[in-house]
């Protein structure tokens, strides 16, 4: 059965202001709510990252594309931000994007995800709103067809939305294809299906500059599909101006329900009454059997048994209302056989309770009571052999699992970014980048099986996603023991770099915060040995949690000056200090 899966990545801020954003977070929400709505999308996955880093979005985009999809398949990916634009390459802006020097890192470049939509088996419909601006300030005219020819690709419908940064107005290009989805007001023919040329056309008749690139084959890719009869009447004949017919047009609908439900009703009825007549028919036959014979043994007459056969074929379908009160009462004719209770000579044998009451002789109960005693005594001595026994047992069956759970497996990084950690999670530190098609071993995994902790080939060892690799045996890797160790994240900073500019210094330092002063916490960073000759800019913000943080000093003092390190403190909301990590960076000022 094909499936349905969508990926919504939004940017509703940047901390740099140069930086534009096409409509506000309420949009993708409303979208993500009709995709997955089952009267509308009916998308059977939609995932959602708003605001994310460049780093955390490029795994996203992995491990959507990278799940087991198939030609039937439809995946949707949403893409709304800022879009970037150099010499020859276009970069889709992330919550850590810096400028031109690191560009590389703190962007997505869009190369990156046409290649992997180019791997992906299944329909893929790209959606693009973004606003646009060239890295060196320039205009851009034909930015738009830079934009599309970055994503387009063989086997996807492309559908862009591009204006010039910053926006003259806020995109409604999002907007307009959500109320498409919305009772399917898009299906322009009404069949319950609505198509990707559908739902584009409906776009583009509230704004003509939207584009599309599709092939005539791929415009007829079915979005997703509801029973023709099950359409909602659309927005306006709902409104307040829908005449008497549009109403009565849908009318037609409503009445199949009750009509099915009576036939059902009276099927369930004459079912009813068939299992009650044959129940009847049980009984009574019941009642024949065991009073006929009784009778005759006693010497009563024929005529208390010779009705039942008239009564009998009396029951019928026809006649079943009229059995149920008359029969009853024919019933308790055959009572009186339960005067065979006196006339049978079981009742004056009560010279057979003497004989009961010379069962529990006194010598019999000590005999009985003397044998429990010997019966108990070997049954607690078997206990502990059965007690014994399972501990034996139990041992025995853990005593292999330390043989099978150090078998290492072999795997192999199919994403094209990769992070090697030091715990399973991403709020441990980045160890190393294994690129693609680097083997790895796996020794183990963490409780929920989402991170393996591997060893690369040069020996170093720590967690990756699991999304980012691929077992030789697919079945093996959630089959793999749980680690006996799995440290714990940890305040730190990290992968500290400097470049000195001459009239600056910049640095960047990765950092891990836990949390432990509450969700919010802020960058502090100084010159050591300190001084007022040189201010820190915080070029991509203070507040710790974006993964990435760059720094650059500049002058303010003309005195002489020498720097010998820089020092980074996490600080609370209050300013207090509570962690603090030295790097060096010597440079003359």
């Amino acid at each position: 059965m094909s499936q349905r899966l969508a990926l919504l990545i939004a940017h509703t801020s940047y901390q740099d202001d140069r930086l534009s954003v096409p409509h506000a977070a309420a949009e993708v929400a409303a979208l993500a709510d009709v995709l997955q709505d089952r009267q509308h999308g009916r998308f059977a996955a939609v995932h959602t990252l708003l605001d994310q880093t460049a780093v955390d979005v490029q795994l996203a985009i992995a491990a959507f594309l990278e799940q087991p999809l198939t030609a039937d398949d439809l995946i949707l990916l949403t893409i709304s931000g800022h879009c970037l634009l150099d010499q020859s390459d276009v970069y889709l802006a992330a919550a850590d994007t810096f400028s031109e020097t690191y560009l590389d890192a703190t962007t997505i470049q869009m190369e990156f995800i046409r290649r992997r939509l180019a791997y992906c088996p299944a329909q893929t419909v790209v959606v693009l709103d973004c606003c646009h601006s060239r890295l060196d300030g320039a205009p851009a005219a034909d930015a738009a067809r830079r934009v599309a020819q970055s994503l387009t690709g063989p086997g996807q419908v492309l559908l862009l939305a591009a204006q010039p940064a910053p926006p003259a107005a806020p995109s409604t290009f999002i907007r307009t294809l959500t109320d498409g989805l919305r009772h399917l007001a898009a299906d322009s023919d009404r069949d319950g299906r609505l198509t990707v040329q559908e739902w584009f056309a409906y776009a583009q008749s509230a704004d003509a500059s939207w584009q599309k690139r599709a092939s005539e084959a791929q415009d007829g890719w079915v979005l997703t599909a509801v029973s023709a009869a099950k359409l909602a009447p659309l927005p306006v004949a709902l409104s307040a101006e829908s005449t008497p017919d549009a109403d009565t047009a849908a009318a037609p609908i409503v009445p199949a329900a009750p009509a099915n439900r009576r036939g059902v009703l009276i099927a369930a009825l004459l079912l009813l009454l068939l299992l009650v007549a044959g129940g009847l028919y049980v009984l009574r036959d019941g009642f024949a059997a065991v009073g006929a014979a009784p009778t005759r043994a006693v010497g009563a007459a024929d005529n208390t048994t010779t009705p039942e056969p008239a009564t009998e074929t009396a029951v019928s379908p026809a006649t079943l209302p009229v059995i149920a009160p008359t029969d009853f009462p024919a019933i308790p004719t055959v009572t009186p056989t339960t005067t065979l209770t006196p006339a049978a000579i079981l009742s004056p044998t009560p010279t057979m309770s003497p004989t009961l009451t010379m069962s529990p002789t006194p010598t019999m109960s000590p005999t009985l009571t003397a044998a429990p005693t010997l019966t108990v005594a070997p049954t607690l001595t078997v206990a502990p052999t059965l007690t014994v026994a399972p501990t034996a047992s139990s041992t025995a069956t853990q005593s292999p699992t330390p043989t099978v759970s150090p078998t290492p497996v072999p795997m192999q990084i199919t994403a094209a970014a990769a992070f090697l950690r030091a715990g399973p999670g991403i709020n441990y530190q980045i160890l190393a980048f294994p690129p693609q098609g680097t083997r790895v071993t796996a020794v183990g995994r963490n409780t929920d099986a989402t991170w393996y902790n591997v060893i690369l080939p040069d020996g170093l060892t720590g967690w990756i996603y699991t999304d980012v690799v691929r077992p030789a045996d697919t079945a093996v890797g959630p089959s793999l023991p749980i680690a006996a160790t799995i440290p714990a994240p940890v305040n730190e900073f990290y992968n500290f770099v400097a470049q000195d500019t001459g009239g600056s210094l910049i640095t960047q330092v990765y950092h891990v915060y836990t949390g432990v002063r509450g969700e919010t916490a802020f960058l502090r960073a100084r010159l050591l040995p300190e001084t007022d000759q040189v201010q820190p800019n915080y070029v991509n913000g203070a507040e710790l949690g974006l993964g990435l943080l760059i720094v650059e000093f500049t002058r303010v003092g003309s005195q002489p000056y020498t720097s010998t390190a820089v020092e980074f403190c996490m600080t609370d909301v209050t300013g207090e200090a509570f962690h603090c990590q030295t790097f060096p960076a010597r440079k003359g000022w």
